[in-house]
Parts: C-alpha cells; sequence; structure tokens
C-alpha cells in the first residue's frame, strides 16, 4: 500500500494547449496562466490574485495578453484591485 500524496494539485486538461483561448497566446502567457493557478491553489484565493502581486511576478504584456484571450470569456479578469482566473472554482477542485 502506499502513502498518500499531499501535495497540492492542479487540474490542465489535456486539449488546454489548442484551445482557441490558449493555442494563440504565447508561451511566456500560457506558463504565467498554469502559474496563476497553481498560486492560486496553493494560497487557497480561489483564483484571485491581487494586481500590486500579479505585476510583481508577470509583465504587463503577458497580463493584457490573457485579459484579451477571449473577447467573451477571457482567461483572466479584472475587478478593482484583483485579477481573476476565469472559472477557476469551475475546474479547480479543492484539494486538502
Amino acid at each position: 500500500m502506499s502513502a498518500k500524496d499531499d501535495r497540492l494539485f492542479i487540474y490542465i486538461t489535456l486539449d488546454f494547449f489548442d484551445s482557441p483561448k490558449a493555442f494563440p497566446l504565447s508561451p511566456a502567457a500560457k506558463l504565467a496562466f498554469i502559474e496563476m493557478i497553481a498560486w492560486s491553489t496553493r494560497q487557497r484565493t480561489d483564483g484571485r490574485i491581487r494586481k500590486r502581486l500579479a505585476f510583481a511576478k508577470w509583465s504587463p504584456e503577458i497580463i493584457e495578453e490573457l485579459l484579451d484571450s477571449d473577447p467573451a470569456a477571457p482567461l483572466l479578469t479584472e475587478e478593482g484591485d484583483n485579477y481573476f482566473v476565469q472559472d477557476y472554482s469551475e475546474f479547480q477542485q479543492e484539494n486538502g
């Protein structure tokens, strides 16, 4: 019998990189999006990333690329002093 793995995990679909939202993005923007999901999971923020923290880690160009990833439902949205990973709670299961 193996021990339970207590690390946190994120969920990315196998077709993520071929999706219409992600396919046209730069490799840096794709990685940033995955990092945002991982950071939010680790910090338990339900997809919320404060803007000041986002700009400390990712360039304005990468953030803008994610905000512009889809006219109707971009991968990243903004509200006030925060960015939000689109549909985070729908796709990321609670860990722990």
